[in-house]
């Protein structure tokens, strides 16, 4: 059975992150924000927070987040996001958790370049796939029961 895709992007700034997330319609959900450092790149090339204070509290909204991925250059290095139908946000440490949860993917990039997408939806996961095989990424593979040794859905 697919759990998701991993992939390594590349250690820059720009949109990758965005880019490798196109095929996922963030307007279905609600997104709790974990542990995260990530950092918008602006006009004079200084790092702002990506996140706000609100943003770990309360998550954000779908169009919000993916309007940041898409119009902004940014610098991630440790991103936790948690897809919900809504905000009944819940404690997710490991991948039993998540199978028993409502939230519907989860993503974590560590340090800078492993990129690990977990998704409920098998035609989501094809088409995350077949997206990233597009883009400049290294070591895509989906994750199976088989292969994935992951026990903690958590970043960092």
């Amino acid at each position: 059975m697919y759990r998701g895709i991993r992939c390594f992007v590349p250690n820059e700034k720009g949109r990758i992150l965005g880019n490798v997330l196109e095929p996922v319609d963030f307007i279905k959900y609600v997104w709790k924000i974990g542990n995260s450092e990530a950092y918008f790149v602006n006009q004079n090339n200084h790092f702002e927070d990506f996140f706000s204070d609100d943003d770990y509290e309360l998550g954000i909204v779908g169009a919000d987040l993916q309007r940041r991925f898409e119009e902004n250059s940014y610098y991630t290095i440790f991103v936790d996001l948690q897809g919900y139908p809504s905000e009944q946000f819940e404690a997710i440490t490991t991948y039993e958790d998540f199978v028993k949860s409502n939230c519907e993917i989860v993503i974590l990039l560590t340090d800078c370049t492993y990129l690990d997408i977990y998704c409920k939806d098998r035609q989501l996961i094809e088409k995350l796939y077949n997206h990233a095989k597009t883009l400049p990424v290294k070591g895509l593979h989906c994750l199976s029961d088989e292969n994935d040794g992951r026990t903690g859905m958590v970043a960092f």
